[in-house]
């Protein structure tokens, strides 16, 4: 007995301690803020884009020193959950935040949630109607950072995706690749490329890398085709749900037939993965889409490639079609709460506008700025070494002026994830079916689809504020 009293004493006082600690804590955190330095802070997401604004930020800030109406800058480097909570947390409790903030494109939905008039960011549309901003970036770009027709950041780039291929495997198979305009001559001319590469009766080659689990290429590929989540209205501006589009049907069974069944075409070789890239140096995959700031990845990681490959549009899902998508994004925002709103907008724009800095993200990243009025730029259209001489940058300009649409809806990660998992059901189907051919597997994609659609469609239903913008 005497045992359980101390015991019930210690933990008594570990409970206070803890208890003590974050009333502490929290009190540090709400009436004490850091000192905040002179001059404007951008927070921002990768250690990637330092090259790229540093020499701007240099420029800035000597010049600053003789010019007392220009305020220094400072470029912090934060990991993007950091970034996304950090930002959200000074919103709703009016802790001190950046001036400037970039944001990607998978976090954008969090700050877009609600009444445009509640969000975080400075609403840029007038503005950037003032100065002829929407003339000079292409409407693709500014789709994702939309709401209800607001426009909340600058696009940093349009990011196109087109289709990366090896080349030296595609020449030694004697395969001409003019040949291939719809995503039915994809596979019928690309399909001999399915090879056993080590004797042991099993193919090790495919043509192209996807798998049911890559949800970021379903997207773009849907988003090619005309369909997509969301869809967005044309006179509203807002973002409907369209998970069970006919086209994104369409999709769906294309893709699970190129996973499944004797004529499998498709082989699991994830991106920014050691197995992945090593799987692309032993030529076990020959194509990849491609979005641009993959291909500046390409030409730092897989260094051995350099010469081996080359770039082309998307095949097209209908005759005149797209032959291009887009995947990431970034935006450039102001926050209502800097007490600099022109200094930040002044300076926010010369990471956008400069032609420097379009060059720098190119060279760098291979990164298609969002400036339309640059693209006609030398710089774009070089050749590229990595490329084998090809002019990559003017296939990839080419491809960013036929861009889909993108939305902002905050709901779009959960409508993707909820395709994701129609794919994999309608995986399981094709296998216990036997059901291999992408005509046979609609109507299940279909209903699969449709399945998804009525079950986001519940749960945007409990957001008040959607239900009064029209976007459910």
């Amino acid at each position: 007995m005497g045992g359980k009293k101390e015991d019930d004493r210690s933990f008594s006082l570990g409970i206070w301690v803890i208890v003590s600690i974050a009333v502490v804590t929290s009190l540090w955190a709400l009436f004490w803020s850091p000192p905040e330095e002179p001059g404007l802070l951008v927070w921002t997401f990768t250690r990637h884009l330092i090259p790229v604004y540093q020499p701007i930020i240099d420029e800035q800030n000597a010049e600053a020193a003789d010019n007392p109406e220009l305020m220094r800058v400072r470029l912090d480097v934060l990991q993007p959950d950091a970034l996304v909570q950090r930002s959200l947390t000074g919103f709703w409790a009016g802790t001190p935040v950046a001036d400037i903030i970039q944001v990607e494109i998978k976090w954008i939905g969090q700050f877009l949630t609600g009444p445009v008039e509640e969000v975080g960011f400075v609403d840029l549309t007038d503005i950037m109607k003032r100065e002829g901003m929407f003339d000079t970036i292409s409407p693709a770009s500014f789709a994702p950072w939309s709401s209800q027709g607001r426009v909340f950041g600058i696009p940093m780039g349009s990011h196109p995706v087109q289709l990366a291929y090896r080349s030296d495997i595609v020449e030694e198979a004697g395969i001409d690749v003019s040949q291939i305009r719809s995503w039915d001559d994809f596979e019928r001319v690309m399909r001999p490329l399915v090879q056993d590469l080590d004797g042991d009766g099993q193919p090790d080659r495919y043509p192209i890398n996807f798998w049911i689990t890559q949800t970021p290429s379903i997207e773009l590929l849907m988003l090619q085709a005309g369909g997509g989540a969301f869809k967005r209205d044309p006179v509203t501006g807002h973002d409907r749900l369209n998970v069970n589009a006919g086209e994104n049907a369409q999709v769906l069974a294309r893709v699970v037939s190129w996973c499944v069944g004797p004529a499998r075409i498709a082989i699991d070789s994830p991106e920014l993965t050691p197995g992945g890239n090593q799987m692309r140096l032993e030529g076990k995959v020959v194509c990849v889409f491609m979005p641009d700031w993959l291909a500046g990845i390409w030409r730092m990681d897989l260094q051995p490639l350099s010469g081996k490959v080359r770039v082309m549009p998307l095949p097209e899902w209908e005759p005149g079609g797209l032959r291009a998508s887009v995947w990431g994004g970034t935006m450039t925002a102001i926050p209502k709460s800097t007490p600099n709103f022109e200094a930040a907008w002044d300076f926010a724009k010369k990471m956008t506008y400069q032609p420097e800095a379009a060059e720098a993200g190119f060279r760098e990243h291979f990164a298609i700025g969002a400036i339309s009025s640059l693209w006609d730029q030398p710089f774009y259209h070089e050749p590229v070494e990595y490329f084998g001489g090809q002019r990559a940058g003017s296939v990839y300009i080419e491809a960013a002026r036929n861009l889909p649409l993108n939305n902002s809806s905050p709901y779009n990660q959960l409508a993707i994830e909820r395709i994701g998992t129609a794919a994999l059901a309608l995986q399981r189907y094709a296998e216990s079916n036997r059901k291999y051919r992408r005509e046979e597997l609609v109507p299940e994609a279909q209903r699969l689809l449709d399945a998804a659609h009525d079950e986001v469609a519940e749960i945007m239903a409990r957001n008040v504020f959607l239900k009064e913008a029209g976007a459910s």
